[in-house]
């Protein structure tokens, strides 16, 4: 018999191909160590598992394992896995979304992924890369990867986010829209401005001379205060312009251009690869909330 081991095709697996595109259904575990000559289309195990850890790299399409634990290693490019557990145990993964009924863990080298979704994540403090969005319940610890948005933040801050997630059919949970109804009530319990004569500041530029109040103004300032102190050095320019448009009390632009500013702001932190803070984030969603109290 050859040492190289034996070829198995188990009674119920399905095999289809679609031009050069192979898909694998079986009703049990499916383990694939090496990479086939076929683009993978999709692999799907009804009610076991999946191992996937080819040493060259490999392109999915989807990968379902809703029983069970999908297991990833080698060099992975895939656009969804959805099962019981994710481990990526070693490598690199590419995937715009991760999503398990019980976890996830990520111990590999370098994960690149749009949105992971698990009760529980647990991210190795070795690897290295970025998840733009994780939806988790449990506390993540200390890690190296940039981004981790909510999914609230994602949808409504990440240029395309909410078009993602509805294509994948992920729901922003509840607790999102009220963490956002939160954050406007606890600008709402810090009151109106003292009455008097300077109750608000005159909105300058663009929008008729309408008053902007102090809680707002004030606000903003006090936000672009700790954005500017996230960065060292030279500010990124859509920093500088929302410094500049607040110097100017020129808030009815500020308003207009805050969402182009902050996809600005993404697009410069991705392609100089520098970690953009939890500060800066939420800072940024601050002025947002701002902004909305501005009428017209």
């Amino acid at each position: 018999m050859s040492s190289q081991g034996a070829f198995v095709l188990p009674a119920g697996v399905r095999l289809s191909l679609d031009g050069d595109a192979l898909s694998i259904v079986n009703p049990g575990d499916i383990v694939i160590e090496g990479a086939p000559a076929q683009r993978l289309d999709r692999l799907s195990s009804e009610s076991g598992s999946i191992t996937l850890t080819p040493e060259e790299g490999v392109t999915v399409g989807s990968i379902s394992a809703p029983s069970g634990t999908v297991t990833l290693g080698g060099k992975v490019t895939v656009e969804s896995i959805e099962a019981r557990r994710v481990d990526f145990t070693s490598g690199t993964l590419k995937a715009k979304l991760i999503k398990a009924s019980e976890s996830i863990s990520v111990q590999g080298k370098r994960l690149e992924a749009s949105v992971l979704v698990a009760p529980s994540v647990d991210v190795g403090s070795d690897c290295k890369g970025s998840a733009m969005a994780i939806q988790c319940d449990n506390e993540l610890g200390p890690h190296k990867l940039k981004g981790g948005f909510s999914l609230s933040e994602f949808a409504t801050m990440m240029p395309g986010g909410a078009e993602l997630l509805e294509a994948f059919g992920v729901e922003v949970p509840d607790e999102d829209e009220d963490d956002d109804d939160d954050d406007e009530d606890q600008l709402e319990s810090k009151g109106p401005a003292p009455p008097g004569d300077d109750e608000d500041t005159a909105l300058d530029g663009a929008d008729g001379g309408d008053d902007v109040p102090d809680e707002v103004s004030l606000g903003i300032a006090e936000a672009l205060e700790k954005i500017r102190g996230a960065y060292d050095g030279e500010l990124p320019p859509p920093v500088t312009l929302l410094a500049q448009l607040v110097s100017d009390g020129d808030y009815a632009s500020l308003k207009v251009q805050i969402n182009s500013l902050w996809s600005d702001l993404l697009k410069h932190h991705q392609k100089s690869g520098l970690y953009i803070s939890n500060t800066v984030t939420h800072m940024f969603q601050t002025v947002q909330l701002l902004l909305r109290k501005l009428e017209g």
